[in-house]
């Protein structure tokens, strides 16, 4: 018969299975080395402690899965797109975990993980082949090209398909047994409809008109208007260069990416020096937060002899803007909260080499 925590599980695990338990040992071993370091047997009644220690536990267990909606699969979007540093606390609680599918004979392709901002969508994904012709063509090398395709839509008028946007989409497939008929594919898109939106993805071996649609909400955002001209960091370089100056004209910052508006002469040009200040006092070089090599987004010529470009890069790990002071770029500090820039000694800022 079911336990009422094994109900609760069931509820809000899609794994289902048996509901995790906490390790007794490990929770007696701190609750001795909480007391004063003696046996246990010494303390009958640390049973009385021990059970609420471990029923504390469970209902924080259970708790955090029924406020999140379904617990991280161990394969998800923070260790997919943000595994190259530490994730701020609470980067779980941006994460969609709900699973969902659609099937037809051939094919279940399920998203089992998402997060979004206002610039970008971060999908994990599982496309399984249901037939042994399914099976071998995902065994095919070169079958992943122009497999899957990405849509977004704002949340408030999703209805009207003529604002539907076709999201550019950077797909990577990952098979660790190459017998399986299942791939787990990271898909990485540009959101066009900015802030909360419908997304829509679509296998193109799979039926026609047969699609994932679902709501993503998007982490906060903050918007810098800077306007000003300062030094750009040559991207390719294994250690910070200058390499020319652009001229910065807004930046949009949320926990997930940073999107630079930017300006300047040269075709191939560089990208801007930037530095994060925390409110503890450190200071965070560009390249450790993510922003390095060939940025993603889109380039046009714009008016004259300048190149007007729009930039979007991942950031290394999740961070908590509430701890962040300002950014940086060409002498100036502008703060998050949207006060006045303040000179800064940019000579007296760490630089950051990269690895080979």
């Amino acid at each position: 018969m079911k336990t009422r925590l094994q109900s609760l599980w069931d509820e809000v695990s899609p794994e289902g299975g048996p509901c995790p338990q906490p390790d007794r040992k490990s929770v007696r071993r701190r609750v001795d080395a909480a007391l004063d370091q003696k046996a246990r047997a010494l303390h009958p009644w640390r049973a009385v402690r021990l059970a609420a220690i471990c029923a504390a536990a469970l209902v924080l267990l259970t708790g955090t899965a029924l406020a999140a909606g379904a617990l991280l699969p161990e394969y998800n979007v923070l260790r997919a797109f943000f595994g190259r540093g530490e994730n701020a606390p609470g980067a779980e609680g941006l994460v969609n975990a709900q699973p969902i599918s659609v099937s037809d004979e051939n094919y279940t392709l399920t998203v089992t993980s998402s997060i979004s901002d206002g610039s970008m969508f971060y999908l994990t994904v599982l496309l399984q082949g249901k037939t042994p012709q399914a099976a071998a063509y995902l065994q095919e090398p070169g079958f992943s090209s122009d497999l899957l395709s990405l849509w977004a839509a704002p949340l408030d008028s999703a209805d009207n398909i003529a604002r539907w946007g076709m999201c550019y989409a950077a797909c990577d497939y990952r098979n660790y047994d190459p017998d399986s008929s299942t791939w787990s594919v990271n898909v990485r898109g540009n959101n066009p409809g900015g802030a909360d939106c419908m997304v829509s993805l679509r296998c193109s071996k799979m039926e026609e008109g047969l699609r994932l649609t679902f709501p993503t909400q998007a982490a906060p955002t903050i918007v810098l208007d800077i306007g000003r001209e300062g030094p750009g960091l040559d991207p390719y370089a294994f250690e910070d260069s200058i390499a020319g100056s652009v001229t910065l004209n807004r930046i949009t910052l949320s926990p997930l990416s940073l999107r630079a508006e930017f300006t300047s002469p040269d075709d191939s040009p560089p990208i801007p020096l930037l530095h994060f200040l925390w409110k503890d006092g450190s200071v965070s070089p560009a390249r450790q937060m993510g922003i390095r090599g060939g940025a993603s987004g889109f380039r046009h010529v714009g008016a004259g002899e300048l190149w007007q470009l729009d930039e979007t890069w991942t950031l290394s790990s999740v961070q908590d803007l509430s701890q962040m002071e300002a950014v940086v770029f060409g002498g100036l500090a502008y703060p998050l909260d949207g006060g006045a820039p303040y000179a800064v000694d940019v000579d007296a800022l760490p630089q950051h080499e990269l690895a080979p």
